[in-house]
């Protein structure tokens, strides 16, 4: 009966946003208890609050693990992110008392010559690599794939 009363709360008005994942769990568990033939060893009472206990304890399993990450990303790395933006900044002389000249500023950023020629050469090949598989999958009927 605590069950059941527990299974109808996760219904509307209470939580409409589990109502989906508490009806396709419900099916699934439905279906395992169907092909275990729980019908010859208890009876549709029974079995019904097996499927119910399953879909519910699914239901509040992934409400759970959402729950957590949202946790772990809101209080861990938003705070990493805050924390990690000022000791960049002030770390590095962009901001703040230890601010430095622009012409130090500009040697931070600044990219040697045969590290820029690299990067375009990449950058080309990779162009044109794309052209070319482009292009293939363009023709594939003709390759008979």
């Amino acid at each position: 009966q605590q069950i059941a009363k527990l299974v109808e709360m996760e219904k509307p008005p209470f939580f409409t946003l589990n109502d989906f994942f508490l009806l396709d769990s419900r099916s699934k568990f439905q279906e395992v208890v169907e092909s275990l033939d729980m019908n010859r060893i208890c009876d549709d009472e029974v079995t019904e609050v097996i499927v119910s206990t399953l879909s519910f304890i699914r239901v509040k399993q992934k409400i759970f693990t959402e729950n957590v990450i949202q946790y772990l990303l809101h209080h861990c790395l938003g705070t990493f992110e805050v924390e990690c933006e000022k000791v960049l900044l002030d770390g590095l002389g962009l901001t703040g008392a230890k601010r430095r000249d622009d012409s130090e500023l500009l040697r931070l950023f600044h990219e040697e010559d045969d590290i820029y020629f690299r990067r375009k050469d990449l950058k080309e090949r990779r162009l044109r690599q794309k052209v070319a598989v482009d292009l293939i999958t363009e023709h594939l009927e003709e390759f008979e794939y």
